[in-house]
């Protein structure tokens, strides 16, 4: 309390002097009649009001320094804390972001190339999730069949964990997983849909699940089908929950890349591929931006193993952001 009247004694001090002066006028020219001592005390109550308030007045004018930097302050102080944010519209809300985006680019906000600003703002809504994720990695180990002469059966292994990112409001929040696998059809009539997923086991937090919780059907892409098969769940996270998927597929090796990008911001994340030495791999990151617009080994790494490749990210990567693993 003691700081907080130091702080404001200035202007506790001019409203008083101008607060007393204003009301000695009005009590002086609410006086009325012909008593001797009321046509006294009327002009000198007057006089007071009046140096007082001309006091006070000048007293304003010499601290306007003081007050326009304290006016100043506390409206510095209703951005930083964000306090005002919540009594903008909108319109506003947007108009101000633009303004504080042109100027970190160091340009006006007329010269921003609508696509620029678009992409900057779809960035942004785009990490505003309830969730991020921790040390995701993703690993593919792929070999020839022995039983399909013109098929490959492709072991993958997903780990990952989910944080909640808490609002004040709930700390209960429903994070949605979907999974799907796509495989084409060729020339192998005897193996049925159900032999391409030859093995499929989900772990989520305490739930588990098998191949049997999996939707399989039937598309067709230029006059070839395809087997599709899906798994959605959707799960209560508190705090954090840990995901583990493990499954086996048999399928043609027509595509020798793996396009992978994570749908939450992501910190920490390993793609790995094995297949045979006498291929070439290599990985490319993309990203929308890189700070050292190269692959850095302290950001981003590829590494190259005996049978494969292995892609390392330290870094956050936003959704949409990712690799690509290839061979050739």
């Amino acid at each position: 309390m003691s700081n907080w009247y130091k702080e404001h004694s200035p202007a506790i001090f001019i409203f008083s002097v101008l607060s007393l002066g204003v009301l000695l006028i009005i009590v002086s020219n609410s006086i009325q009649g012909s008593n001797e001592f009321l046509l006294i005390i009327k002009p000198i109550l007057a006089g007071i009001g009046g140096t007082f308030t001309a006091g006070g007045i000048a007293t304003l004018f010499l601290n306007l320094p003081n007050t326009r930097e304290y006016i100043s302050n506390t409206i510095s102080n209703l951005f930083v804390t964000g306090d005002i944010i919540s009594s903008l519209t909108n319109e506003h809300k947007a108009f101000l972001k633009k303004k504080i985006i042109s100027d970190e680019i160091k340009n006006s906000t007329e010269k921003i190339e609508v696509g620029l600003y678009e992409m900057i703002n779809s960035i942004q809504k785009n990490c505003q999730t309830d969730f991020h994720l921790h040390n995701y990695i993703v690993d593919f180990t792929v070999v020839d069949s022995e039983k399909y002469n013109d098929l490959v059966e492709e072991e993958q292994y997903v780990s990952y964990r989910v944080i909640a990112d808490h609002l004040p409001v709930s700390h209960n929040k429903m994070f949605e997983l979907v999974l799907e696998y796509h495989s084409p059809v060729l020339d192998n009539e005897d193996l049925v849909k159900e032999s391409f997923i030859q093995k499929f086991n989900l772990k989520m937090g305490d739930s588990y699940y098998e191949k049997k919780d999996l939707e399989i059907s039937e598309f067709f892409i230029a006059e070839l089908k395809h087997f599709k098969y899906r798994f959605a769940g959707k799960v209560k996270i508190e705090d954090s929950l840990d995901i583990e998927i493990k499954a086996k597929i048999i399928k043609p090796l027509i595509d020798k890349s793996y396009s992978l990008y994570v749908r939450y911001p992501t910190k920490g994340y390993t793609a790995r591929l094995s297949y045979k030495n006498e291929y070439k791999y290599v990985c490319n990151w993309f990203r929308y931006w890189d700070k050292t617009n190269s692959i850095s080994e302290s950001i981003l790494d590829g590494k190259i193993l005996p049978n494969g490749i292995s892609a390392i990210s330290r870094e956050w990567l936003l959704p949409g952001e990712g690799v690509v693993l290839e061979f050739h």
